[in-house]
């Protein structure tokens, strides 16, 4: 009978997995260097600006019609109501939004990936077929 051939899965190790994911390895005879990326974090001032309300008073004239009563006699006492302007000034509150009047620096925090080289050994497997 002929006889199959010893068969093994191999497991894939650290190294492995990272070429999967498309990582590259730096060639050299040492122990086994990859370039991975690692998260780099930093606080950078961002500028924020918002406009500013101005409020001021000015003089604000109203008027309105008011009956009044005006009366008069010729032979008899006559009365009847004729429409008065009355006019006053009242205080009045303007505003205006004035662009960026205030600004001020605000610390955010900014991320990026940087590779870093990784070394490490990795233990070899060494498989062989053995005659039966």
């Amino acid at each position: 009978p002929i006889s199959k051939p010893f068969l093994k899965k191999k497991k894939l190790g650290l190294l492995g997995l990272l070429g999967l994911l498309g990582l590259k390895k730096k060639k050299d005879d040492g122990p086994e260097c990859w370039q991975v990326p690692e998260t780099q974090c930093a606080k950078v001032a961002l500028e924020k600006c918002h406009d500013e309300k101005k409020c001021w008073t000015v003089p604000f004239k109203q008027c309105k019609k008011v009956p009044r009563e005006e009366c008069w006699t010729t032979n008899k006492q006559q009365c009847k109501y004729v429409p008065r302007k009355e006019c006053w000034t009242e205080p009045k509150e303007v505003c205006k939004q004035i662009p960026y009047e205030k600004c001020w620096d605000e610390p955010v925090e900014k991320c990026w990936n940087e590779p870093v080289e990784k070394c490490w050994d990795e233990p070899r497997e060494n498989c062989w077929d053995e005659p039966r």
